[in-house]
């Protein structure tokens, strides 16, 4: 665990001590040996989010009984200050309206007249907000009105400014951090991954444990889940160290080539890329190991990289993490370029999370676009945008980008990392409804596959052969849809869109697939069985495009003795159909897997027909 900057180091498995940073140099040429047979190794586990794991601030993820120690943080803390408020009012970044300004400062000024010192947790805050009355306006429900009106952004302005360390009462120079309960994690799945992800990075190590780096990119305020990660890592077998790189730090790495700057600008940066303030003051500690990094630069990022069995990237913002690893004209990081270098010689295993998982499709030969917003409704009633993603709450704000609305689908043309070229990555997938946004995209920028993974679900990909072939494999509670365009074909009028002869696969638990010259061979697992279920329900989802009911829909028929399954929704005035149809070659397996003592019932299919039509309403 980091402490502060003082104790930087690299942080080494079990049987290479641990240095600091007077040895540094002697390990900037020191590489992990190339094991005699990398073919059988995973080279990226890419989970789809939703990973539930127990912790002091996750409670509800905890088996019964669940207890922390008092050094446990159990939940972010705020309070008012004059200091505080004087920041927030003078708000340099230009945030607030004059309006808002003028109620934004008559709130806070009677909220610490009422509260004083006290802290509150976010639940307490919100409420005193919304029940204050205002002197600076008639309106009924004044407070509440105003906590409504700020924008997202406006709104992370002010709790960024009034969040505070969360200490130990007896030790008030102390951070409490997050503390992980991993065994104690109600879903048996989710206690899977971590263990398989740190089985995988074994299998990189010469080492007891191996080491795994956490990067925390995705998120709007980096700081915030590094305790948890590290401590879950740690339970679950890793050694593990935050490799803190995001678009703050490469942002200020360009600025000091050929200067003296010290990372000093390191405030602003965050404040411009990821719209977080005045983390020093919540995480003093890991802000310092930050600018520690930033200071040392490449030459310390490279090095521990070059340690590292493995690397977890987690969930949030793909555009963001996508700033960690390209430059803003695209080139790769130095960080992007040694970790493909390592992924190449098999020497790594790099993981993703939902946006960590999104941001590394791509490829330097053929197009493959990286996934940025979006809902499976706005993206088939107004198609896809190559576009930066619109900011959250820029309807209620009317700021949204001209032609771009909050949930259309946006996509990044140039890709992400491409670390995954063999097709399109989505995430959260049969949880919120996201087949239809997928097919569209993909049909739209003639990229053949594309990969959806469930919630607590990971796809892993092995490290490629000498025949070029890679091999696919579904772990979890959820599944993997697969798409392939080949021979789709779409049709746009004035008064509809037709989306045709998509073929669509899903696999589950311990399926698996292989891709070779552009074609996908899949195997299912040996332990399901071939016949389906009789059914005489009508296979008809009257609104497929909300939550999981596509997936539900075509679970039932692929359990089931029917051919053929419909399904419709609705925005305004474009309505969807949805046809699945099986065809000759089409194959399905259904079976019941055990974890922890709970029967789990997956049904996995292969070449499963979709087609959709969107009609615009009179």
């Amino acid at each position: 665990m980091i402490k502060n900057a003082k104790q930087m180091k690299i942080m080494t498995k079990p049987g290479r001590s641990s240095f600091s940073l007077l040895f540094f140099f002697a390990i900037v040429t020191f590489s992990l040996p190339i094991a005699a047979d990398p073919s059988s190794r995973q080279q990226l586990m890419l989970m789809g989010g939703g990973v539930q794991t127990c912790s002091s601030t996750a409670q509800h993820n905890c088996s019964a009984g669940t207890e922390f120690s008092d050094e446990a943080k159990l939940q972010a803390l705020f309070q008012f200050s004059d200091d505080r408020i004087e920041r927030i009012l003078n708000d340099p970044f230009q945030l607030f309206s004059a309006q808002n300004t003028e109620w934004l400062a008559d709130a806070l000024q009677l909220l610490h007249q009422q509260l004083g010192q006290k802290q509150l947790t976010f639940a307490e805050l919100r409420q005193a907000f919304e029940q204050l009355e205002l002197e600076q306006t008639s309106q009924p429900n004044a407070g509440e009105n105003l906590y409504r009106l700020l924008s997202n952004e406006e709104f992370d302005f002010v709790l960024d400014h009034l969040e505070i360390m969360v200490s130990h009462s007896e030790k008030p120079a102390s951070r409490l951090r997050e503390q992980a309960a991993l065994l104690q994690t109600d879903d048996p799945f989710s206690i899977d991954l971590y263990r398989r992800l740190v089985a995988e990075a074994q299998q990189h190590s010469d080492q007891e444990k191996p080491l795994i780096l956490l990067v925390t990119a995705s998120s709007r305020d980096p700081f915030a889940a590094v305790d948890f990660y590290l401590d879950a890592l740690e339970q679950a077998g890793a050694t593990a160290q935050w490799l803190p790189i995001h678009g703050a730090y490469q942002q200020s790495q360009l600025a000091r080539q050929g200067t003296e700057q010290d990372c000093a600008d390191l405030d602003h940066y965050f404040a411009t890329i990821h719209r977080s303030y005045n983390r020093a003051d919540v995480y003093p500690d890991l802000m310092a190991y930050q600018r520690e990094v930033c200071q040392q630069g490449s030459d310390f990022t490279l090095a521990l990289l070059e340690q590292a069995d493995g690397i977890l990237f987690n969930g949030g913002d793909q555009s963001l993490t996508l700033q960690a690893l390209r430059l803003p004209d695209g080139r790769a990081t130095k960080e992007l370029t040694l970790i493909k270098q390592r992924l190449a010689a098999g020497q790594l295993i790099v993981a993703g999370t939902s946006a960590g998982t999104a941001v590394m499709s791509g490829s330097a030969h053929q197009a493959v676009p990286m996934i940025t917003n979006g809902d499976s409704a706005h993206a088939l009633a107004y198609g896809a945008v190559a576009s930066d993603p619109p900011a959250r709450g820029c309807t209620q704000q009317q700021s949204c980008p001209e032609g771009v609305g909050e949930l259309y689908l946006t996509y990044n043309a140039a890709g992400g990392a491409a670390l995954f070229p063999w097709g399109i990555l989505d995430t959260h997938f049969s949880e919120r409804g996201r087949e239809g946004r997928l097919i569209q995209l993909a049909v739209a920028t003639s990229t053949r596959y594309a990969f959806g993974v469930d919630e607590a679900t990971a796809l892993l990909v092995s490290v490629p052969q000498p025949d070029g072939s890679v091999q696919l494999e579904a772990q979890g509670q959820g599944g993997v849809f697969i798409l392939d365009s080949k021979h789709a074909k779409q049709t746009i009028t004035a008064e509809q869109q037709a989306i045709q002869a998509v073929t669509t696969h899903y696999l589950t638990h311990g399926d698996s697939a292989t891709l070779q010259h552009d074609e996908l061979t899949i195997a299912f697992a040996k332990w399901k069985q071939a016949e389906p279920k009789p059914s005489a329900e009508p296979l008809y989802s009257p609104d497929i495009l909300t939550a999981d009911h596509y997936q539900q829909l075509a679970k039932r028929l692929c359990s089931s003795q029917s051919v053929e399954a419909t399904g419709s929704s609705q925005l305004g005035n474009y309505k969807f159909h949805f046809r699945l149809t099986e065809q000759p070659a089409s194959r399905r397996a259904h079976g019941y897997f055990s974890n922890a003592g709970e029967d789990v019932h997956y049904c996995s299919y292969q070449d499963v027909r979709v087609d959709i039509t969107t009609s615009l309403l009179n």
